[in-house]
């Protein structure tokens, strides 16, 4: 953790001096042995003056797997800071840092991936741009899917998915895979110098690899500041390969170390890194998988279309016969019209007639019948009570009261 796991709950620990570590691992190794399980601490450059933090690992098993650690912990140690991350605890002891990390078989891989600092952080960041993982889970072949180049965006999102395969857990079928000595890796590192040594010996090993994008944001530059054993690698690359990882070039370029490291560094190959730990049929049956879900999803999704185009058939088939139907029944009717208006004037109903223009109506009860007050333009009024003023207010009022008596239909 670096020793800054605690800080945002205001703690800062003092860094662990060699003789510090060595009397708080013989204290507190054997209670996480005997209260914990089985635990081990990483191993460290011999000549390491002062550490961040101290990192314990410890197996998961039947018997620690449904204690609560954090309660033990809480017991054995008496915290005053303590915050569990994941499958990390971290709490203070002596204003130190110590960081207990839980895996299922620290015999595997997980111990030795902590062991020497950034070791396989440096070694897994030479391998990743060919699509492999290095983590405290082992070395790891990301496949991608082949076809990347659909227009659904269904099948894009599956074809992005990248499938793995476990290529080794075993500590020296992976360092040996790098092309480095597995017994020069037990014997430990004097110095960070040996170590960086050991790093950049690998065959897949170009000072290209560390440099810097343009594109790199502010944060991981911060946090690549506070990583110390980075820094120590980039300012070794510069003074021994006359390679700014900062400026992402070679400052020389009269200097033939360029030309050196595309000559003498392997490229990878697959297909050997595949013979070299037997996954060659493994890796044939994750793409044949590959293949049959992208069968399957491409016939999904074209059966949809079909489906989708079907349908917007029928609907303008059914939209023009709907409109053929209304265009005949409308000439239909027209004639129909037109002979009854030839034989018979039809009867307006009531609604009709007071919806005319020029028609102003008020209905009213008189005696028993039913009197209208006709108005056009402000001009023509009359009414039953009331006499009209000129003959022809007479004669249009005679007319009008006819056509209502013949043409409405007051029942």
């Amino acid at each position: 953790m670096g020793g800054r796991a605690l800080n945002h709950l205001g703690f800062v620990p003092d860094r662990i001096s060699r003789n510090e570590f060595i009397l708080l691992k013989k204290e507190i190794l054997p209670l996480i042995n005997f209260y914990f399980g089985e635990a081990d601490i990483p191993y460290q450059i011999k000549n390491k003056e002062s550490f961040g933090d101290m990192d314990i690992i410890i197996k998961m098993n039947e018997f620690n797997r449904s204690k609560d650690f954090v309660k033990t912990i809480k017991i054995l140690f008496n915290p005053s800071f303590i915050k569990k991350c994941g499958d990390t605890i971290s709490f203070d002891y002596k204003n130190h840092q110590i960081d207990l990390l839980f895996f299922e078989d620290i015999h595997k891989f997980s111990f030795y991936y902590f062991c020497y600092g950034d070791l396989f952080n440096l070694l897994g960041k030479i391998i990743r741009q060919n699509n492999i993982k290095l983590s405290f889970r082992g070395l790891e072949l990301l496949i991608p899917n082949k076809d990347q180049n659909q227009n659904n965006q269904n099948i894009q999102n599956i074809q992005n998915k990248k499938y793995s395969i476990l290529l080794s857990q075993d500590p020296k079928m992976i360092i040996e895979f790098f092309g480095l000595s597995y017994e020069t890796f037990l014997n430990g590192f004097e110095t960070n110098t040996n170590l960086f040594e050991y790093i950049t010996s690998s065959k897949f090993f170009k000072p290209t690899i560390f440099g810097f994008d343009k594109n790199i944001t502010q944060k991981k530059i911060n946090s690549f500041l506070k990583r110390k054993g980075l820094i120590q690698f980039n300012t070794f690359i510069l003074q021994n390969f006359n390679f700014s990882c900062f400026d992402n070039k070679f400052l020389s370029p009269e200097s033939e170390t360029e030309f050196e490291f595309e000559t003498k560094s392997i490229n990878f190959d697959l297909n050997q890194s595949l013979e070299y730990f037997k996954k060659e049929k493994e890796y044939n049956l994750v793409l044949k998988k590959i293949d049959k879900q992208n069968n399957e999803l491409i016939i999904c999704e074209n059966r949809k279309l079909n489906d989708l185009k079907s349908l917007e058939n029928v609907e303008k088939t059914e939209k023009t016969e709907k409109t053929k139907e209304a265009n005949t029944s409308i000439k239909d009717n027209n004639n129909v019209n037109n002979n009854i208006t030839n034989i018979v004037k039809p009867k307006k109903s009531k609604k009709d007639f007071f919806k005319d223009k020029f028609v102003r109506k008020s209905v009213r009860k008189h005696k028993g019948e039913k009197k209208f007050i006709y108005d056009q333009n402000d001009k023509i009024k009359a009414s039953m009570r009331g006499k009209p003023r000129t003959l022809e207010t007479i004669k249009r009022y005679n007319e009008e009261l006819e056509f209502t008596k013949n043409n409405i239909d007051f029942n």
